[in-house]
Parts: C-alpha cells; structure tokens; sequence
C-alpha cells in the first residue's frame, strides 16, 4: 500500500541504512522510542565545565528558542517507554 508521495526507501534492494527519514522517525514514534528526537541530547547537554553550564542556563534563560528545544524535548522524554528501548537493546544490540 503506497500512502507517501515517495518511496520509503531510497534504494528498494536496500538496508535499514537506506530509509528515508519519515519511515524511520515514524517507526520509532510507534514503538514509544522517540529515539531520533532525544538521542544524544544529554551528552550534548551534559558539561564537566562550569563555563559551559553558565552558558547553558544563559542560552535557556535569554533565547526563547532554545528554551521551546529543551521544553519539546522535556516532553518527547516523558512519553518514551524506556522499558521498550530496554527491550530493544538486550534484544537488537
């Protein structure tokens, strides 16, 4: 059944490496993973160094845009079931 205006795949003979980005972000928001949304945000958001930490609270406290990131991110995170990503992982990885 074709519901997209393209192909789900870039190649058809292709991996899990030549999906295009809506199936791939699709299938994780249906598994409750959210994984392409918030991967990776903590080690980005995470600093030993206090500069950066200043930096931070400075970015959240004065870009309204920055703030909206970490407020959808904040909500991505408490709709994921960590328990499925659990799964995945003892499962897949």
């Amino acid at each position: 059944l074709n519901i997209g205006s393209r192909p789900a795949k870039r190649n058809p003979k292709g991996g899990v490496e030549s999906l295009r980005a809506i199936p791939w972000t699709f299938a994780w928001a249906q598994t409750r993973m959210h994984l392409s949304a918030w991967l990776g945000v903590g080690a980005g958001l995470n600093s030993e160094n206090e500069d950066d930490r200043a930096t931070l609270r400075e970015m959240y406290e004065e870009w309204p845009w920055f703030r909206e990131i970490i407020s959808l991110i904040s909500m991505l995170v408490s709709k994921t079931d960590f328990s499925i990503t659990k799964n995945y992982d003892e499962l897949l990885v």
